[in-house]
């Protein structure tokens, strides 16, 4: 990573009034940096939020003086505001959101419009976790979410919610859970906003030690979370695994953050920002051994994953410019799931007509050759249906490839995975000039 953005990444959430006259080499070694005492001083913390704009941040204070309900109320929202100065505000109680109880924002939308808290009040008949909108008052009471076949054994609970609104991860002890807390996921019922029970994301992320704090990337996929039973450098780190298809069930195997973001003190609570690399968590450092929040600078193999930028030379098509969305599928199957269909959906609404979609579709190498041509066919014939359900008015391109293109190599599992895609390649039409 190049000192000037780590720089400008430094600069711009502490202001440069504390970088002043700090050489750029100086800078590039302070990747990882806590913030002031002005919000660190209280601890424990958990959950720091970041707005995109960089000028808010939220997070939770336990069994503080200053929470509503004094040294037994378990947990409160607080915000700080960065001030002109690059400097940050005493942070304030989040009056409107908090009670006697236990009460965390988990998960804030990127225009600051709402949040997904954890409620005391809700808890008392339901699983606790709701919506609250932020209006010119402040923030509403939080909306309960209904999640069916809700439990917790545990007194102990984390969520976070999709960039899309469409998927709820859970940290929870429930009865099939292999240690401590186990991460779980529950998808939103388009037809009456109910929330499916939560389904365990398998044995590649848990382990018969506690997993919690999970955040997913706004690509969907891009699964950070703090574990202790993977390994590490002590206490709880962080790590990264990637979904490798639409069941939830296949991840990639966890890697470890590193030493540049975890410590052999106890990690967690990871939020990341819009552009993917900065991170806001949880940690500690040489020379602050008391847990606080940071900033970090996270390496670009690390971040989640964008688009693929592909160039002209390499798919035969009239274009300058070409954007490849995958869409996975499941073994055998040819169905688009809700998430999937909403993420395409949604990129396809911010274009202009001027482009074209070309669609190809694959297959892996189980089944016969015939078979996994035909299979691609009707994945591709999915994505068709619906493009022109939903009305959207691109001239369409579309080939089956199967498993040809694999020249009979054998796959692993989760190569398998991977292939078993329709790639939604957006180009522009090279008929139309360019705007």
């Amino acid at each position: 990573m190049k000192c000037s953005l780590i720089l400008f990444i430094l600069v711009s959430v502490f202001g440069s009034n504390q970088f002043k006259g700090i050489a750029d080499d100086a800078v590039s070694a302070q990747c990882k940096v806590r913030l002031p005492e002005s919000i660190n001083r209280i601890t424990p913390v958990i959950m720091p939020i970041l707005t995109q704009d960089g000028t808010r941040l939220y997070f939770d204070r336990k069994n503080y003086a200053g929470n509503l309900g004094g040294l037994q109320d378990p947990d409160d929202i607080w915000e700080s505001i960065r001030q002109p100065n690059g400097g940050w505000s005493e942070p304030e109680n989040v009056r409107e959101l908090n009670s006697a109880g236990s009460d965390v924002m988990f998960s804030l939308s990127r225009n600051e419009d709402f949040a997904l808290v954890y409620n005391s009040i809700l808890a008392k008949s339901g699983c606790g976790f709701g919506i609250s909108y932020k209006t010119s008052d402040g923030w509403s009471p939080p909306k309960a979410l209904s999640v069916r076949n809700y439990y917790n054994n545990s007194g102990f609970f984390f969520g976070n919610l999709s960039a899309d609104n469409r998927i709820l991860l859970f940290a929870l002890e429930r009865d099939d859970t292999r240690g401590g807390l186990d991460l779980y996921v529950s998808f939103r019922n388009e037809t009456d906003s109910s929330w499916s029970p939560p389904m365990s994301l398998g044995a590649t992320i848990n382990t018969s030690q506690d997993e919690y704090s999970p955040f997913l990337a706004p690509d969907g996929k891009s699964l950070y979370f703090s574990s202790r039973g993977h390994g590490g450098l002590g206490g709880f780190d962080i790590f990264l695994s990637r979904r490798l298809d639409e069941t939830w069930q296949y991840w990639s195997k966890p890697v470890n953050l590193g030493t540049s973001i975890n410590t052999v003190g106890n990690d967690h609570s990871f939020t990341l920002n819009a552009a993917g690399d900065t991170v806001v968590m949880i940690s500690t450092d040489a020379e602050h051994p008391r847990e606080g929040i940071f900033f970090v600078c996270l390496p670009t193999a690390l971040r989640p994953d964008k688009p693929t930028v592909i160039s002209r030379n390499e798919i035969p098509h009239k274009s300058d410019t070409l954007l490849v969305f995958p869409i996975y599928f499941s073994l055998g199957k040819s169905s688009i799931t809700a998430q999937s269909a909403d993420s395409l959906l949604t990129a396809l609404r911010t274009l202009d007509t001027d482009v074209d979609i070309t669609l190809n579709g694959y297959a892996c190498d189980i089944g016969t050759d015939s078979s996994n041509l035909s299979l691609a066919s009707h994945r591709i014939a999915a994505v068709e249906k619906l493009l022109v359900t939903n009305k959207l008015s691109f001239k369409i391109y579309s080939k089956s490839y199967g498993e040809n293109l694999l020249h009979n190599t054998p796959l692993t599992n989760d190569e398998r995975n991977t292939q078993r895609r329709v790639d939604v390649i957006i180009m522009h039409n090279a008929k139309k000039p360019l705007r």
